[in-house]
């Protein structure tokens, strides 16, 4: 039977919670708790912003890999959609917190562009990934800051960067590592305008691979990274207390997914390309898909085709819309 705490309130809802397991990710053993009231899994005690500053600044294998040819083609097919979402406007500004290597936000930006007037932004707080994003795009803006960190800078400087002025925010795998998610959530409404969606992909704790091999072993039970683990349910309604709209809802199985559900062991994924993918003019040659990979993709392309309408995928994705 779980052991009931007082010590440890929910990090949302100051319910009660309780014990759910421990785990030990290699910096330290950790202890998840599940929230009674809300049903959010949570580390705690939790640990200070100082500590999970520095980490980032010296571990770089939470980056994700520089993106393949596929890649480029899903972010360019997401930033259309989003664009769409947001009602086509002829000016538009995106922000990327967690931007990571920067490519993802480089190709909304060359994507839109054909589109409209676009002017994209980039914040992490991981110091290495910002430099690198600085020293690839050097005419992008990158800010070493949290989100709550860069409300204040565009509350200060609003004759540049105005809050409530973007029109798209995303968040690719991000909120599972912030301190205190629901602030973030707050800041995200409060830098976006009265027709800004933001898009959150996060690890879906409500997915197959996790019941399948355990909490205690999933990949993405990662602390001190990992801080809060979602289900699509109690994200989606924490979204819509935080005054959003849902508009969709997907989630995803890859070989990634099923390969980190049933190992422990933190893959090192290189954040900078290799000098020979770096070409002449500055830009990064996209990598070729192998035979094999085309093969796996079609694999788990209809394995998520049939497995859709269930939602059991280890990624999942939301777009919501602010409310006003």
């Amino acid at each position: 039977m779980s052991k009931i705490t007082n010590d440890n309130i929910c990090i949302d809802c100051a319910g009660n919670t309780e014990f759910e397991f421990k785990t030990d990710s290699g910096k330290g053993e950790y202890f998840y708790y599940r929230c009674i009231k809300c049903k959010l899994t949570q580390v705690q005690p939790r640990p200070s912003l100082k500590k999970l500053s520095k980490l980032y600044s010296i571990d770089h294998s939470f980056a994700n890999g520089w993106p393949n040819s596929r890649c480029i083609k899903n972010y360019k097919k997401e930033a259309l959609r989003l664009w769409k979402l947001t009602g086509k406007p002829l000016e538009i500004n995106v922000l990327d917190v967690g931007c990571n290597n920067g490519a993802w936000i480089k190709t909304f930006r060359e994507t839109l562009s054909n589109y409209a007037l676009i002017k994209t932004i980039g914040i992490d707080i991981s110091e290495p990934a910002i430099e690198f994003c600085k020293k690839n795009d050097p005419k992008q803006l990158y800010f070493v800051k949290t989100i709550e960190e860069f409300y204040t800078h565009c509350s200060k400087n609003s004759n540049r960067l105005l809050p409530k002025s973007y029109h798209i925010i995303m968040c690719g795998d991000v909120i599972e590592h912030i301190q205190k998610p629901m602030k973030f959530i707050d800041a995200v409404y409060n830098l976006l305008n009265e027709n800004g969606v933001v898009i959150i992909k996060t690890p879906n704790y409500g997915s197959i691979g996790r019941k399948l091999v355990s909490s205690k072993r999933w990949y993405y039970s990662d602390p001190p990274f990992h801080l809060q683990l979602f289900t699509l349910k109690n994200l989606c309604q924490k979204l819509k207390f935080h005054q959003f709209n849902i508009l969709r809802t997907q989630t995803s199985m890859s070989s990634v997914n099923i390969k980190r559900a049933f190992t422990r062991k933190r893959s090192i994924i290189r954040l900078r390309p290799l000098d020979n993918e770096i070409q002449e003019d500055g830009s990064i040659k996209e990598s070729k898909i192998t035979w094999k990979q085309k093969i796996v993709y079609f694999v788990f392309d209809s394995i998520n085709l049939l497995t859709k309408p269930f939602k059991i995928g280890g990624s999942m994705i939301i777009y919501a819309k602010k409310r006003t």
